[in-house]
């Protein structure tokens, strides 16, 4: 969500995913974000959205630097902050492979505490030289079974690979509103109007706003009308089928997409008009249910 229309993007999204920000954190963000795309020299900084904690909710912002370079690219080209407050941001780290896989398995309730430490249960791996090992876990309660270690996860890892996990599944951008220039870089579609048509409330209308690590190899040229258009992977492919689902906003406007196996999350594109966006407000927690609810 820009900053700039952070209320009303907000008001449009509040239907569907049932939360939203209290006054006091709105004002806070719209007036800190601008500042902080300034002093990181971003080009663009958006408020990415809401990880709810028993102790303290943590906010969640995005900064990017045009053109996104995504030929090659393994990552996001995101930079990620957090916040308590939506006054002091702290830049939070990629997270590693090896953390990503501990950090799965996870499905207690954050806490609000980012230096929290979780003891997480794992195969005893042999020390690599060169590598730091992880931090293994004192004792907690059972000691590990033999072969096995407990070792701990921070909850500002944990952060990391929470907001990772949802992009790579969620970000989503409406088919055309971003483009690959000549330079294989992707780019903002100055000439994007907004979708329009029966299609709007298709997965085929919305790609996954995420690199691949060939643009060129993904569009399948032979089947693509425009190659600068169809560098992103659409929804139609998505996994399990019925994992998104559309509806209106209440005025009619625009077009409300939900993500559920990560409840709380919510796209928009404004019909007709170039404006999108997306945000999630929910406990992080990924829907382990959602075979069995479609």
């Amino acid at each position: 969500m820009d900053p700039s229309t952070l209320s009303s993007s907000l008001d449009l999204v509040a239907s569907a995913c049932g939360q939203t920000l209290a006054v006091d954190h709105k004002a806070a963000v719209e007036t800190s974000l601008a500042l902080l795309k300034k002093e990181n020299g971003f080009s663009k900084v958006v408020f990415w959205g809401r990880i709810n904690g028993i102790g303290a909710d943590y906010l969640i912002a995005q900064g990017y630097k045009l053109p996104y370079a995504m030929v090659g690219a393994t990552s996001s080209p995101a930079v990620s902050f957090y916040s308590t407050n939506g006054t002091s941001w702290m830049k939070i780290a990629d997270v590693a492979e090896a953390d990503s896989a501990r950090c799965a398995g996870i499905t207690s309730p954050f806490s609000g505490d980012a230096g929290e430490k979780t003891a997480v249960l794992e195969r005893a791996a042999p020390v690599v030289e060169g590598e730091e090992p992880a931090e293994v876990a004192e004792d907690e309660g059972e000691p590990a079974p033999e072969g096995f270690a407990k070792v701990y996860v921070t909850e500002e890892t944990r952060l990391a690979y929470t907001i990772a996990a949802i992009d790579f599944a969620a970000a989503v951008v409406p088919k055309g509103a971003m483009i690959m220039d000549a330079n294989e870089n992707v780019v903002a579609n100055r000439s994007f109007g907004g979708l329009e048509g029966a299609d709007v409330d298709s997965p085929s209308a919305y790609c996954h706003f995420r690199p691949v690590a060939n643009p060129k190899t993904q569009i399948k040229l032979g089947d693509a009308a425009s190659p600068t258009v169809d560098v992103f992977e659409t929804l139609t492919d998505d996994i399990p089928t019925g994992c998104w689902s559309f509806q209106l906003s209440t005025t009619g406007g625009a077009m409300l997409l939900k993500q559920h196996l990560w409840p709380g999350f919510v796209g928009y594109a404004q019909m007709g008009g170039p404006s999108w966006g997306y945000c999630y407000f929910g406990n992080g927690l990924k829907n382990q249910d959602i075979a069995f609810m479609l």
